[in-house]
């Protein structure tokens, strides 16, 4: 005796029997069915099963109140596919596949208090589950590593998305709350935001998946703690990802990561010291004095992997030149025989990020650069900088 899942099981191996023995296929026959009614809990397929995340919350009904199911269902049918609203009138579980999470989050918000939201990237699964034979380690990390879309699609890095409170509500860093949504609300929302780390569940969902696919996983975070915020982080992210997709060992990876952390160096210009005393990250009496003095505060990391205070910028005038001249000033390394790689991130003033880059190749020595790439930059630091920081990460690499 089986279930009916084991029954078509068994169908489809008999099916795959028949074709390989005969050639033939047989007639395909729609299954019989009374009624309009769907399976409970769920919705129709939509005709569009091209959707790229796979999310997932609970919902939990106010006081004295309860969840209307059914009003739930309907109202997330028209988002995508794959829908799935269980549970009972106190609490519910919503799982769907959208293009949009934060939309699912938002509706699900509407009906009582949001949590355990999830959105995993079903396109990187799927590239994956198709990778390169030559390949041999999946790389991940944390949204806190900022990188351009580009490169991670391109050497397929995994990226486990932190969180952002705003007061009680709670977003999926890069996935439902965008870098430029981020600084928007940051700058109309009276309360101060916090990030925090992945919850551990959503790290061990992405390695039980990329455990089937390769033979091993360097995580870049606190597996291996890159000593490094930001861009800091992408661009030793970046090392691994790129050894990983020359077909590199778990050794040798590891190995890129590790060398990588020990030469990367991030500094980080703060135009508005406030949002630094809000979040913690410059002690008040410190916004205090650079307010009188109109001093503009330089954060950078250390070898330590400490992000504090590592210099100031006296006046208002010329802010982005003295920035790079400081960072050229701050970021020794050996122009015969490096070059170094640049990564820049800004909030909301991507003009900025072009200018301190057109000031870098000025001050640096002639073809000592090997690349310089831009990016949005992510709340790690734009919680404490705000949207006019410009961070300027550089790690110098051996010349080829």
């Amino acid at each position: 005796m089986v279930d009916a899942g084991a029954l078509g099981f068994v169908e489809v191996l008999e099916g795959m029997t028949r074709f390989l023995d005969t050639g033939e296929m047989a007639k395909t026959v729609a299954p019989v069915h009374a009624g309009e009614e769907v399976m409970i809990g769920s919705a129709a397929p939509s005709a569009d099963q091209d959707f790229r995340f796979c999310t997932e919350c609970l919902v939990a009904a106010p006081a004295e109140q309860s969840i209307d199911l059914r009003q739930l269902r309907e109202t997330l049918a028209p988002l995508g596919a794959s829908l799935v609203v269980s549970g009972s009138k106190r609490k519910a579980r919503i799982h769907v596949h959208v293009d949009e999470p934060d939309e699912v989050f938002r509706i699900a918000g509407s009906f009582g208090t949001v949590s355990a939201q999830k959105a995993d990237d079903m396109r990187m699964q799927q590239s994956a589950a198709h990778h390169q034979a030559q390949r041999q380690i999946a790389v991940t990390t944390d949204s806190g590593a900022d990188l351009p879309e580009e490169l991670i699609e391109r050497l397929g890095i995994h990226v486990v998305p932190a969180r952002i409170h705003f007061g009680n509500r709670s977003y999926l860093d890069k996935v439902s709350m965008t870098p430029a949504e981020f600084y928007r609300e940051l700058l109309v929302n009276p309360v101060h935001p916090k990030t925090s780390q992945p919850p551990p569940g959503d790290f061990r969902r992405t390695f039980e998946f990329l455990a089937s696919h390769y033979q091993g996983i360097v995580s870049i975070n606190t597996v291996i703690d890159s000593l490094n915020a930001s861009t800091g982080e992408g661009l030793v992210v970046l090392a691994a990802a790129e050894a990983a997709a020359r077909g590199a060992d778990m050794a040798t990876v590891e190995r890129v990561a590790r060398e990588a952390v020990l030469r990367t160096r991030t500094f980080a210009m703060l135009k508005d010291v406030r949002f630094g005393v809000r979040g913690g990250r410059v002690p008040a009496i410190v916004g205090k004095i650079a307010r009188w003095l109109r001093l503009t505060v330089i954060l950078r990391t250390y070898p330590d992997g400490r992000v504090a205070a590592g210099g100031g910028l006296f006046g208002p005038h010329r802010l982005r030149e003295r920035f790079a001249k400081f960072v050229v000033k701050n970021m020794p390394f050996d122009a015969g025989r490096e070059q170094l790689r640049i990564l820049i991130g800004c909030g909301l003033t991507p003009a900025d990020g072009h200018f301190v880059a057109e000031e870098l190749q000025r001050r640096l020595p002639a073809d000592s650069i090997e690349s310089i790439v831009f990016t949005e930059m992510g709340p790690a630091i734009g919680v404490h900088g705000g949207p006019e920081t410009i961070l300027v990460a550089l790690q110098p690499i051996a010349r080829r």
